[in-house]
């Protein structure tokens, strides 16, 4: 056991430094001719954000804007794109997933050397085996981060199985304070030989890569946990295996009360329907969920352990377990999502956080969250200004006493259902004030 130890500790060692142009080329390295990267700048003090793309045979271009810009921090994304916009829809190849680590926010860390925090993570992580060791370690200047590389992995739907890896290694590393914007594919990262203005001239960002083969994402997902473990274990969630039940047993009156569980209920369902049945790496989670929401529904009957209750949730999850393309089987179902012990209080943005749902899928789902809330307002008003630029339509609204009538019309084209409730929201009127607004339009 010593020997393999030793061999592992040699294997790992992070002594090989990148400079600028290998950690570049290491990047680019894919086969795709139509491949696009992006270089990022940024003032010391983070103003004056900038980006620039290259082809991924203009290298040399890129080194000459790098130099160039030798005093702002430099930054790139770790995915690859077909064209030259920077968004999740245009990643055509995953390189690496990266975790970034603001070890200066811990109170337990932050008197600890970047590099004696790394150790702790490969004696604790690496070298048992729990986490698949990161092929290079970063040292950005007020922390550091881990990479794991990837071979070929292409865009589109890998992000999603991208995003949950990502997910599970920053929630298994917790303790480290990793930046969850480490989650966002296309976020940007400092680049390897350049200088973290931020901390100063003497500040240098510098990459080390050790001897660990290149992963696969589903390789990565064997030699982890799922995200469901991760958190059971984290949030010290408790199930237990139940026996074997009648699934034609029904469930006792759909919801008496419509509260906050009988929303994260709907919102479970909706949710599914909106990714057509692909809940892979939640779906015991989502079960789970829903479960505890309904024993909250029916709080009384929990308390006093009523076996009929965890049936009718079981049923409940048995028929949510249907709307998923690939189902769990019953042994599944019944294995990992049923808790007697305690209900737990979930909010609406540890329901965000658990199913990684977009701000997209917020508005479609309507879920109550401020953020879902002012963008659904942004597209209101967007519909209502139709083809008039932003430009003209604050110049209309300062200037036209028709303003509100001009969008009572444009929304009455688009739903001319709508009812006076929900104009006047919009609007920002009240209901008789939209009554008296729809008569001047039948007068016109």
């Amino acid at each position: 056991m010593g020997i393999r130890r030793l061999e592992d500790l040699i294997e790992i060692s992070y002594d090989r430094n990148l400079n600028l142009e290998s950690y570049l080329y290491n990047l680019l390295k894919t086969k795709r001719k139509k491949t696009y990267f992006f270089v990022c700048t940024v003032n010391g003090d983070g103003s004056n954000f900038a980006q620039r793309s290259f082809h991924k045979s203009e290298l040399d271009k890129a080194l000459l804007y790098i130099k160039k810009n030798k005093n702002k921090r430099i930054f790139i994304p770790t995915v690859l794109f077909e064209t030259r916009e920077r968004s999740e829809e245009n990643v055509s190849h995953i390189r690496k997933i990266i975790i970034d680590f603001d070890i200066y926010k811990s109170e337990k860390y932050k008197h600890q050397k970047p590099e004696e925090v790394i150790e702790e993570i490969k004696e604790k992580f690496f070298l048992p085996g729990i986490i698949p060791t990161a092929n290079m370690v970063t040292y950005s200047g007020g922390g550091f981060y881990l990479e794991w590389e990837l071979k070929y992995t292409p865009g589109g739907n890998t992000l999603s199985k991208r995003k949950v890896i990502a997910k599970i290694l920053f929630e298994m590393l917790k303790e480290y304070e990793p930046d969850a914007k480490s989650l966002d594919v296309v976020h940007v990262f400092g680049l390897a030989d350049t200088i973290n203005w931020k901390y100063g001239a003497r500040s240098v960002v510098k990459s080390y890569k050790n001897n660990v083969g290149e992963y696969t994402l589903s390789n990565l997902s064997r030699r982890l946990p799922s995200l469901w473990d991760v958190w059971k274990k984290e949030k010290k969630i408790e199930t237990e295996k139940e026996k074997t039940y009648n699934k034609k047993t029904k469930i006792t009156p759909l919801y008496p009360l419509k509260n906050l569980a009988y929303d994260h209920i709907t919102s479970i369902k909706q949710l599914i329907e909106l990714r057509n049945g692909d809940m892979m790496y939640f779906r015991e989670k989502a079960l789970f969920f829903v479960r505890n929401a309904y024993h909250k529904l029916h709080q009384e009957r929990f308390e006093n352990q009523d076996p009929t209750l965890f049936h009718e949730s079981y049923v409940l999850a048995c028929e949510i377990n249907a709307m998923y393309k690939e189902p769990l089987t019953d042994a599944e179902i019944r294995k990992a999502t049923l808790n007697k012990k305690k209900l737990y209080k979930f909010s609406t943005a540890r329901l965000n956080e658990w199913f990684d749902i977009s701000l997209d899928e917020q508005v479609q789902i309507k879920v109550k969250t401020k953020d879902a809330k002012r963008e659904k307002s942004k597209r209101q008003m967007r519909n209502l200004r139709g083809s008039v630029t932003r430009e003209e339509y604050e110049q209309e609204r300062k200037e036209s006493k028709n303003h509100l009538l001009n969008m009572l019309k444009r929304h009455l084209e688009r739903n001319p259902k709508a009812k006076g409730k929900e104009l006047a929201a919009l609007l920002g009127v009240t209901s008789a004030r939209i009554s008296q607004l729809k008569k001047q339009l039948t007068k016109n």
